[in-house]
């Protein structure tokens, strides 16, 4: 089946550059060496651009972060210990940076708007990589005592939009450790910032879900302690084009694996093939209004159009083959 898509007739570089987004979480304040997990109550949110990140503070017990997110630039990569959970491994934030986020038990975060979500840099917290790696009283150690137990510990994320499966989208699973190899020279625990391609979640997300699951379960469910760091999270909002000039263009298929055809009044000179941070895969001169993406690996790019009078107009293409 065809599907028709409305092309906005605008500059790519005007549209990359509004559109396109990197949650750091560097300018949110901190003194150093500390982190802000909701306990003052200031805010029950981190917001990042479009991106909402829930954090849930329960006020009993004294308090303790019940589920969610928090910031920190906490650098202690070494203390195994309940009271060191806001410590990521690598001891910093991606290439060196001072803030990341981390978050516990499996939650949630949000979007302002539809989005795209390319990618985000991802590794253990220093709690959860020890305690893999050592076992402590509630957890084991992961390969057991001869290395051959086949452990694993990983997160699963899922995108939705407006309540429902994302369309087009399928779950993205990070291990954040894998002892299941014949050979145990394989076995792993992340002790890096890994990136992880979230664009498999779906065309459009608004919210994305993230559920853990371990070989070390017991009575009360995991053992292994559910946390994660998260940085870097790169996502391009392609929604605010209402207000520009249109062109209809038939643009099929969408998701394509090897040709995609445009019908258009309008006469195509070029079309460009292009990765969301704007770097060029692919040009070709227009032959018969149609470009070969069988060589594009998976993922989510633009294809930029330019006519014959010049002007240009930028979409949307997912690559699945």
């Amino acid at each position: 089946m065809k599907h028709l898509f409305t092309i906005a007739l605008l500059s790519f570089s005007t549209f990359l550059g509004a559109q396109g987004s990197i949650a750091t979480f560097d300018e949110l304040p901190l003194s150093a060496n500390s982190f802000w997990n909701g306990s003052d109550l200031s805010a029950n949110n981190i917001v990042q651009g479009d991106l909402i990140f829930p954090t849930n503070w329960d006020t009993s017990f004294g308090g303790y972060l019940a589920s969610g997110f928090a910031y920190s630039n906490m650098t202690d990569s070494v203390t195994s210990s309940f009271a060191n959970i806001y410590s990521a491994k690598p001891a910093s934030g991606f290439n060196n940076s001072a803030n990341y986020a981390i978050t516990y038990g499996d939650w949630f975060f949000e979007t302002s708007t539809p989005l795209v979500l390319n990618s985000a840099r991802i590794t253990n917290s220093t709690f959860a990589f020890n305690s893999m790696r050592d076992g402590d009283n509630f957890a084991k150690k992961f390969g057991g005592s001869t290395g051959n137990d086949p452990d694993f510990f990983s997160v699963t994320f899922t995108g939705y939009l407006n309540g429902q499966p994302a369309p087009n989208g399928n779950p993205v699973t990070f291990y954040l450790a894998d002892f299941r190899f014949e050979d145990n020279s394989l076995d792993y625990i992340v002790r890096d910032w890994r990136l992880v391609d979230l664009s498999p979640l779906g065309t459009y997300v608004d919210s994305i879900t993230y559920n853990f699951a371990s070989s070390d379960n017991g009575e009360f469910g995991i053992n292994t302690p559910t946390y994660f760091c998260i940085d870097q999270v790169i996502y391009n909002d392609f929604t605010g084009i209402e207000n520009a000039e249109w062109v209809d263009v038939e643009m099929f298929p969408n998701p394509a694996s090897s040709f995609v055809q445009f019908n258009t009044k309008e006469t195509i000179k070029q079309i460009e093939i292009l990765t969301l941070d704007g770097k060029s895969i692919e040009t070709s001169m227009n032959t018969l209004n149609s470009t070969d993406v069988s060589a594009v690996e998976n993922g989510f790019y633009l294809i930029r159009l330019t006519f014959a009078d010049g002007q240009t107009a930028t979409r949307k293409l997912i690559v699945k083959h």
